[in-house]
C-alpha cells in the first residue's frame, strides 16, 4: 500500500502535469488539503517536502505554497515513474539525482 504522503504528492504532480495547477498558482492551505484528502498534518508536510525537494513547488511560512515554473528538469520528474522501494533507498537515489553534475565522481561514492 502506498504511503499517504506519496499519494498526495502524486495527486499534486498529476495536477501540475495536466495543467490544472499552473506556475505561480497557490496550492490549497494545509487545513484544506487535510480535509479534502482526510490525512494528517504530517502526511501533508511530507508530501510538500518531497515536492519542494523536486523543485515542483515553492513556499514560505505565512505565504503558502505555489507551483513553480516548469523547467526541463521538473518536466522529467513529472514523467519519470516512481519506483516502489524502501525510503532509505529512495533518499539515496534522490541525493544522487540532485548532485548529478555537481560532484564529479559522485557515482562511485559509497
Amino acid at each position: 500500500m502506498t504511503a499517504k504522503y506519496e499519494r498526495l504528492a502524486n495527486a499534486i504532480r498529476d495536477k501540475i502535469r495536466s495543467g490544472e495547477l499552473k506556475p505561480g498558482d497557490k496550492l490549497p492551505s494545509i487545513s484544506q488539503i487535510r480535509e479534502e484528502y482526510q490525512i494528517s498534518y504530517g502526511s501533508v508536510r511530507g508530501a510538500m517536502l518531497v515536492l519542494k525537494a523536486e523543485g515542483l513547488i515553492e513556499g514560505r511560512q505565512g505565504t503558502g505554497s505555489s507551483s513553480k515554473t516548469r523547467t526541463a528538469r521538473t518536466d522529467l520528474l513529472l514523467v519519470t515513474p516512481r519506483p516502489r522501494c524502501p525510503p532509505a533507498v529512495r533518499a539515496r537515489w534522490r541525493v544522487r539525482e540532485l548532485t548529478a553534475g555537481i560532484c564529479p565522481g559522485h557515482e562511485n561514492a559509497p
